[in-house]
């Protein structure tokens, strides 16, 4: 019986390890599914994104390329316009160029007629001058005629100043020699009254006083030389006769 319960024992354990076992590889079996699937998706989502990431980059290169063309396209449209506005300049300027020979032929002409004004009127004008200088010389005859006509009456009239002022100074140089004699005989007539010591002093006396006079004879002829400024010729004359008459005064008071 022992034995019997033995076996049935050992038999349960056998079943039981074996279900176990089962369950294991089951579990296994799940679990290995399990991961071939997550490899599966990932491997899909691997993929994808990888397209993804293509189509982007292709988009990337699309829109370079876009991009480049659009520049080149706005390049060559500028240097079309650079060479239009050139060429339109080349023309203008060839149209300035005939529009400045144009005005040159112009200016030349009108230079020519101003050369001709110009001559014409040097023409007048130098007949005009020659007119002008012509009756500047009839001008200047008849001015240089006048002036002598002044110059004879002007040297009539000094003659008749020189006369008048001879008359003049000739009666005031008699008069002064009146007065000159006149004093010294007075003082003559004084000297025979007194002794001769005292005729000596008043001889002294008298020379001063004869020399005082003689001083303002001769300042008396120096105002009367600077009224008579126009007649110069005639002034140094009535100089010299002054002094001739102041010598002959001091000579005659010494004598006396």
């Amino acid at each position: 019986m022992i034995n019997i319960i033995i076996i049935i024992i050992i038999i349960k354990i056998i079943i039981i390890t074996i279900i176990i076992i089962i369950i294991i590889i089951i579990i296994i079996i799940i679990i290995i599914i399990i991961i071939i699937i997550i490899i599966i998706i990932i491997i899909i989502i691997m993929i994808i994104i990888i397209k993804i990431i293509i189509i982007i980059i292709i988009i990337i290169i699309i829109i370079i390329i876009i991009i480049i063309i659009i520049i080149i396209i706005i390049i060559i449209i500028i240097i079309i316009i650079i060479i239009i506005i050139v060429i339109i300049i080349i023309i203008i300027d060839d149209d300035d160029d005939d529009d400045d020979k144009k005005k040159k032929k112009k200016k030349k002409k009108k230079k020519k007629k101003k050369k001709k004004k110009k001559k014409k009127k040097k023409k007048k004008k130098k007949k005009k001058k020659k007119k002008k200088k012509k009756k500047l010389r009839k001008l200047k005859k008849k001015k240089k005629k006048k002036k002598k006509k002044k110059k004879k009456k002007k040297k009539k009239k000094k003659k008749k100043k020189k006369k008048k002022t001879k008359k003049k100074k000739k009666t005031r140089r008699r008069r002064r020699r009146r007065r000159r004699r006149r004093r010294r005989r007075r003082r003559r007539r004084r000297g025979e009254g007194e002794g001769e010591g005292e005729g000596e002093g008043e001889g002294e006396e008298e020379e001063e006083e004869e020399e005082e006079e003689e001083e303002e004879e001769e300042e008396e002829e120096e105002e009367e030389e600077g009224d008579s400024s126009s007649s110069s010729s005639s002034s140094s004359g009535s100089s010299s006769s002054s002094s001739s008459s102041s010598s002959s005064s001091s000579s005659s008071s010494s004598s006396s």
